[in-house]
Parts: structure tokens; C-alpha cells; sequence
């Protein structure tokens, strides 16, 4: 539905930071109330230019993550910082809008706990519904070209009990990363773990992403 909305709005050519709100409000009527067990998880990012850098617009329900991986050591004013390596810093630019995922940042559950409590599914925070607003949930970033961004749900983020591990996964070269995936979700399944919704989508910020093939 998210994917379809975009394209229309694209098509159209009102695919612009100004319309977010309203694409958002749109695909929140057919997502999920305030407090209901969580029928879906989305991110949804608009990435443009911006002078010589790039900015993002986006927004998150739900439990995915929405990391980005940059040398640039600026002090940003979304997200946390969530690991630093080899002079690249991680920043999670989403939070779990679970209640055990609230627990979790207050430092009261640990991360087996919120991946095994029975609120798992209960939220906290959901998109708006009709009439209510999206002021302070639209976020806004500078990022640059060479940054990395990864989008991913909880069958991925679960299997890693340090968030640092997750910046080779946003090193490695994407050549080689369906296979490698590949072995390590079976990997996980072979150890017992109940993988379910495993989903990793990574955009590598390179200088010709916007370039028009048709030049």
C-alpha cells in the first residue's frame, strides 16, 4: 500500500517534503489504533537533495529500525548514537514504539526480555488517525553522500545482541551480501532461533544514486 501511495504521488509529480504529512495520514487510517496489538511495522523515508549534501524526510511505526552509518562526526539532533568504529559513527534514527521497547531505553528490560515478553505486540505510539496530527513525527536529517542507511525488521535487528555488530552488515560488499545473508539467516534457524519477518533493505548514499540514465 506504502509502495503504491509513493508511486502514485510520484507519477504525479507531488512526491515533495510538503505532501509527507498528507501520504502519511492517508496510510495511518488503514494501519492500526493507539494501544492495539501491532498489525504491521513500517519506515517510510523521502530521500532529495540539498545543496551539495543530501536530507531525509521520514517516519516509523512499529519495531523496524532505520539506522545510518556515516564518517561525517556532526552531532545530530534525531536519533541516538548507537556504536562508533573505525571512525564511522551509527546512528539508530527510529525507536521501538512497543511498550516493551519503552521499558527497554528506560533500561528496565534487557533485550531478551523485549524480545520474549508477552506485550510484545502492544504499542505505545502508532501513527495518527484522521484528524490528528503528525506535528513532531515527520523527521528531518542531513546525511551526505558515502553514508549508508539500512532499514530493517525485527527477524534481522533480534539477532544481534550488540547493535555494533549490525555496521558489517553495512560495510560488507553488496556483491556478495545475498549470499551471505542468506547463510546467516540459515544459520540462525539451524541454531534453533525463530526467525520470522526477516527483512534488510540497505541504501549506500554513492554520488550517482540521483544520476538519470537517460543522460
Amino acid at each position: 500500500m506504502a509502495v503504491e501511495k509513493f508511486e502514485l504521488l510520484h507519477k504525479d509529480n507531488n512526491l515533495k517534503p510538503d505532501r509527507i504529512a498528507d501520504l502519511f495520514r492517508e496510510l495511518s487510517v488503514e494501519m492500526r489504533k493507539v494501544n492495539v496489538e501491532m498489525a504491521t511495522t513500517i519506515v517510510l523515508a523521502l530521500i532529495k537533495k540539498k545543496g551539495k549534501g543530501l536530507e531525509v524526510h521520514y517516519t516509523w511505526a512499529g519495531d523496524s529500525r532505520f539506522f545510518l552509518l556515516t564518517k561525517n562526526n556532526r552531532r545530530l539532533k534525531t536519533g541516538n548514537l548507537a556504536a562508533r568504529k573505525g571512525g564511522k559513527n551509527l546512528y539508530l534514527l527510529s525507536e521501538d514504539d512497543t511498550i516493551p521497547g519503552k521499558f527497554f531505553r528506560l533500561g528496565e528490560f534487557d533485550i531478551d526480555q523485549v524480545t520474549s515478553s508477552a506485550g510484545r505486540n502492544r504499542l505505545f505510539f502508532s501513527l495518527p488517525r484522521d484528524g490528528e496530527k503528525m506535528a513532531g513525527r515527520i523527521v528531518k536529517v542531513r546525511i551526505g553522500y558515502g553514508d549508508t542507511l539500512l532499514f530493517c525488521t525485527d527477524g534481522f535487528w533480534e539477532r544481534f545482541s550488540e547493535q555494533s555488530d549490525i555496521i558489517k552488515w553495512m560495510e560488507t560488499d553488496i556483491r556478495g551480501f545475498k549470499k551471505k545473508f542468506l547463510r546467516f539467516m540459515d544459520t540462525e534457524v539451524g541454531a534453533g532461533s525463530k526467525v520470522d519477518n526477516s527483512t534488510y533493505i540497505r541504501v549506500d548514499m554513492d554520488e550517482n544514486i540521483f544520476r538519470n540514465p537517460k543522460k
